[in-house]
């Protein structure tokens, strides 16, 4: 199944969302006025705790998608969901899937996680996964990840010299926890050609996890400052996240365009909301 964008000829601003869960959870997006943005992409993943595998949760969920005949990419969030295994690795790849990360929450065959055995990295399992990825043209996405397991994911990336993607992360620096990136680590993303979405969770945002739409927007700046060419957006809209208040359906994202706009210029706001996750998708 190819992967395709979606383009609704209608207003200017054009949307690439990288990360959203509405796969297991219809919400925010099955709502979401689409039609004012003149491209909205959307890559969907695919997600089940640890104890769903290939044929509980991935085989249904993209049942899901096929029958929804929703526009967007595909992304495994979880390589427990292709058990861990090269053949459903590559069976996921035919199917459409663009996006895999290797972990979520819960450590498996391949690695460790920020949560979950955060000082273990890739195993030689986990590397032959990336060595696969590359060849099939999917974007191993260390949102996740442990430390560890990220620093051998951009070992492998630098040999193979391909790119490398974190679709639902924030700056370390700003919200302190497990699930943000420092600086190098954005660095050494941008460096590989890839992109680092920002996230909505307000606990990702803002220490306390009260955050508002300047709390995006300074991530977003934070992430530019670096390198103006690999940050994007991952909402993770529907994975059970406490947005910001009035940034709560994809609708109102517009909102963060207009704030980004104020601070950074159309140009920046463009390549944020749309140009930086399409250049390294298409």
């Amino acid at each position: 199944m190819l992967w395709r964008l979606n383009f609704v000829q209608k207003n200017t601003l054009k949307l690439f969302d990288a990360h959203c869960d509405t796969l297991s959870k219809d919400g925010k997006l099955q709502t979401a006025r689409r039609g004012q943005f003149a491209a909205y992409t959307q890559v969907y993943a695919i997600w089940g705790d640890r104890h769903c595998g290939y044929k509980n949760r991935f085989i249904p969920q993209l049942e899901k998608y096929r029958n929804a005949g929703s526009p967007g990419l595909l992304a495994v969030e979880g390589a427990h969901l292709l058990d861990c295994s090269l053949a459903n690795l590559e069976l996921a790849a035919e199917e459409g899937v663009r996006l895999l990360n290797f972990t979520w929450n819960n450590a498996n065959l391949l690695s460790g996680t920020c949560a979950e055995e955060p000082f273990r990295g890739l195993s030689e399992l986990g590397r032959k996964f990336a060595a696969k990825c590359a060849e099939l043209r999917v974007l191993v996405d260390v949102s996740h990840l442990s430390e560890a397991g990220f620093w051998d994911v951009a070992a492998v990336s630098r040999m193979l010299n391909v790119p490398f993607v974190a679709s639902h992360s924030n700056s370390k620096a700003l919200c302190d926890c497990p699930r943000n990136l420092t600086d190098s680590q954005y660095k050494a993303i941008a460096k590989s050609g890839g992109v680092t979405g920002v996230n909505l969770h307000s606990g990702f945002l803002a220490a306390g996890g009260t955050a508002s739409v300047a709390d995006v927007t300074t991530h977003i700046c934070r992430f530019l400052e670096l390198d103006e060419n690999a940050v994007g957006l991952g909402t993770d809209f529907d994975g059970g996240i406490t947005p910001p208040e009035g940034l709560e359906t994809v609708e109102s994202l517009v909102r963060l365009y207009e704030a980004l706009e104020k601070t950074a210029g159309e140009k920046l706001a463009d390549a944020v909301f749309y140009d930086n996750w399409a250049r390294v998708l298409q």
